[in-house]
């Protein structure tokens, strides 16, 4: 029953992270297939438009004329492969970059290529409202649109989801691994815990005590300096179960459990579970920490 249990709280973990990075990308792409295209004819571009003409805020613009419209996608890949840029960025078929003297906009629409320079972002903006053949489609809800001219927002909302989706994600790790203690079994002091644990042999494998509650399990074989840092809450009676890894000098990201002796997915895997069952059969609660940093999660 206690098994089942477990594996239930894994399977609703793996849900959540699975729908969580599904909905997003699954709305995105939607909105994305759904809404008009980011900017559209009104007119045919003149052919005086090849030689390029000058726009409002010392913009310049060209258009170029291709067979079909994938040629037309190829050419403003291509011109801008050709463009010698400090950063761009690539919505659709809207490509938008910067160099060192100026701003630029490339779009591929139907079987032409528009582009158009000018001093700063502003500027540039106003030139391509400027000419008489396009218009943007942004207040018609392009998602396109919205998300070429506002792209730093976009990828700022991406990256606080991403914290928060590792917040909430490392709480449910660790609810999903908590273990509680065995039925009948006699509540242990933390002294008598304690001894316990550090009674455990491991090969390979040392002890390091402090003078409060908490013991820290060690290998260093290979290069890989790996901890395992037990923490005993006596007021909750639960044992936490925090681990490192480092190679050399450089942090290497947090695993559970050790490589050598000891299986990763903690409580998984006989040696680690000889841990939790002494924790679980003393009364207390096993509880390893999913977590970046203790405050996280866990």
């Amino acid at each position: 029953m206690r098994h089942s249990s477990l594996v239930r709280r894994q399977l609703l973990v793996f849900l959540v992270l699975f729908g969580a990075i599904l909905l997003p990308v699954g709305g995105i792409t939607l909105a994305a297939l759904l809404s008009p295209p980011p900017y559209r004819l009104t007119a045919t571009p003149d052919p005086t438009w090849a030689n390029g003409q000058s726009l409002p805020g010392g913009g310049r613009a060209s258009v170029r004329t291709l067979a079909d419209e994938e040629s037309a996608r190829a050419a403003a890949r291509a011109m801008l492969a050709s463009t010698q840029t400090s950063s761009s960025s690539t919505v659709g078929s809207v490509f938008r970059y910067r160099t060192a003297a100026e701003r630029g906009f490339i779009l591929a629409i139907d079987r032409y290529v528009v582009s158009a320079t000018a001093p700063d972002e502003a500027s540039l903006d106003r030139a391509i409202a400027a000419l008489p053949f396009l218009v943007s489609n942004e207040d018609a809800g392009s998602f396109v649109s919205l998300l070429d001219r506002h792209l730093f927002l976009f990828c700022a909302g991406v990256l606080i989801y991403a914290l928060l989706l590792i917040v909430v994600l490392s709480r449910l790790a660790g609810w999903a691994a908590r273990r509680s203690p065995l039925p009948n079994s006699q509540v242990l002091s933390a002294a008598s815990l304690r001894a316990r644990l550090l009674a455990l042999e491991f090969p390979g494998v040392t002890v390091d005590e402090d003078d409060g509650n908490e013991l820290v399990l060690r290998y260093d074989g290979n290069g890989v300096v790996e901890r395992l840092t037990l923490r005993l809450d006596a007021y909750a009676r639960v044992v936490r179960a925090v681990s490192t890894a480092t190679r050399g000098s450089l942090f290497e990201g947090q695993r559970i459990g050790f490589s050598k002796s000891w299986r990763r997915n903690l409580p998984s895997g006989q040696s680690s579970d000889r841990i939790g069952q002494v924790v679980q059969s003393s009364g207390w609660t096993w509880q390893p920490v999913f977590t970046f940093v203790r405050i996280v999660g866990g």
